[in-house]
């Protein structure tokens, strides 16, 4: 358990705020029995799908050991998960946030985090979130986004009534792809992520 993380523990009792991770794309995403790695970049060996499981394991161990109740959607490469079943798994947990992780994918040359909402009372998590993020990510800041703004204009997952999308970083760019598989970066970004909840839900933290 990191040192920070410790130190908050001893201070402060479990939080009654329930998180819901996801790990967007993997198997049975879009058709069962049909895995979806998400975006790929060349030879690279990592894809969207391995990316943010990673991330989300990482995310869901701290927001625990911070106090927080929290689930992934999906634990595994090979976890079946349907797109609906996210927003259902959400529901089941009575989830005051659902966060799903995602990583872009353009033209090579694109940088950059962002954080896309649908509903407005998401919008201040969307914004604190994603400015700590690029913080300690140290990629471009492309700012938070409604989802019309999104390159298909509307996002399933964020039908949930509180919830919000992260693109960490572009997959086909060498440097961001550097940043986001890094296992230091992943550490620090998800400490960030729950630093930012603990700072919006939790009045006693510092």
């Amino acid at each position: 358990m990191f040192n920070w993380l410790k130190k908050l523990f001893k201070k402060m009792e479990p939080l009654n705020i329930n998180i819901c991770v996801d790990p967007g794309h993997g198997l049975s995403n879009s058709k069962p029995g049909v895995y979806d790695s998400g975006a790929v970049a060349g030879k690279l060996q990592l894809t969207e799908a391995d990316i943010v499981l990673k991330w989300g394991l990482e995310l869901e161990k701290q927001l625990r050991e911070s106090g927080f109740n929290a689930i992934v959607t999906r634990d595994k490469k090979l976890t079946p998960c349907s797109l609906s079943s996210r927003v259902q798994k959400a529901k089941a947990f009575k989830s005051d946030l659902l966060i799903s992780l995602h990583c872009n994918a353009a033209n090579g040359k694109a940088t950059g985090t962002e954080t896309f909402f649908r509903f407005q009372r998401s919008k201040r998590i969307a914004e604190r979130v994603n400015t700590n993020l690029v913080a300690v990510l140290g990629l471009k800041n492309r700012g938070i986004k409604n989802e019309a703004e999104s390159a298909r204009g509307k996002i399933f997952v964020l039908s949930y009534e509180q919830s919000i999308l992260i693109e960490l970083g572009f997959i086909d760019n060498p440097s961001d792809y550097s940043v986001i598989t890094n296992e230091e970066k992943i550490t620090k970004g998800c400490e960030s992520i729950v630093k930012s909840l603990l700072s919006l839900y939790d009045t006693k933290s510092p």
